[in-house]
């Protein structure tokens, strides 16, 4: 009775094990349709273009084939049927050799069919997997990324153990493949080469040009021929930039300015120090 018992466990779980692989192709098999059905739904007029492309490609051969311009080819003439299903095997290389041109003329042409046809249907082909593979594949592997924290930390550009949404999209689209970390990295670089008091931020109008600065340096561009960094750098237009930053702009810089100069106060003997002097009166603060 006991391995009575055994044995229809062992049947039972066969049975479970039989159905679970069952239900797992089942399950390949309605995400596959799925896929090729949303792939067709979303790319239709791209697949349509391609196979157009594809006919025209089989039909042209078929026709000059089946329009009997060579004198030999004359005496067993091509059906439509042969014709085009003779321009379908040479076109993809399959070449059977059951249909064959019999003049000097027809395998002239064939050589040069072939070398052409194979080439473009090859490359239709290619369009259409790279289709396919762009829309369904990459969306799947795309979507991993994006939900992906795994590799997150390594957005922390500036180390601070913070990280706000330009560092988290820059990652993302980097691990995207939608930009190149070296242009990246250059463009960090600039941010950091602008952002002269190194808080974080560019202030506009005054670490870069605001919109009334720019149409300004345009036209000095325009007269000069000078190109427009080497304008907003010179000091001689630093007025007249200066003139064009908004009052209230001004007073923030002002007031962080201050707040600046109130954190770290420099004294008096490390001014001397600096200055390699020691301060005792008005000429000698001047030249520190």
């Amino acid at each position: 009775e006991d391995e009575d018992e055994e044995e229809d466990d062992d049947e039972e779980d066969d049975d479970e094990e039989g159905k679970e692989e069952e239900k797992g192709k089942t399950g390949i098999w309605e995400t596959a349709r799925s896929n090729w059905g949303d792939f067709l739904e979303t790319q239709a007029g791209q697949c349509t273009i391609l196979l157009g492309k594809l006919l025209a490609v089989l039909t042209l051969g078929a026709l000059l084939m089946r329009l009997d311009i060579f004198p030999e080819e004359r005496k067993n003439p091509m059906t439509w049927v042969d014709a085009f299903y003779f321009a379908s095997v040479t076109a993809t290389s399959i070449g059977y050799g059951d249909i064959t041109p019999q003049s000097s003329g027809g395998k002239i042409f064939l050589v040069a069919y072939m070398l052409v046809s194979t080439v473009l249907v090859g490359g239709l082909l290619g369009e259409f997997i790279d289709l396919y593979v762009n829309d369904v594949v990459g969306e799947g592997i795309n979507q991993k990324i994006l939900d992906s924290t795994t590799w997150v930390h390594k957005a922390d550009v500036d180390g601070d153990g913070k990280l706000p949404v330009a560092e988290y999209v820059l990652f993302k689209l980097q691990q995207l493949q939608k930009v190149d970390k070296k242009i990246l990295d250059n463009l960090i670089d600039r941010f950091r080469a602008l952002d002269t008091d190194q808080d974080g931020y560019l202030i506009v109008g005054i670490d870069v040009a605001n919109k009334e600065q720019a149409a300004e340096i345009q036209k000095i561009s325009a007269s000069t021929g000078r190109p427009l960094p080497e304008i907003w750098l010179d000091p001689q237009y630093q007025d007249t930039f200066l003139k064009l930053v908004p009052p209230e702009i001004l007073e923030m810089v002002a007031e962080e300015e201050a707040e600046t100069t109130e954190e770290d106060p420099a004294s008096e003997a490390d001014l001397a120090q600096i200055g390699g002097s020691t301060i005792n009166g008005g000429e000698d603060k001047a030249e520190v």
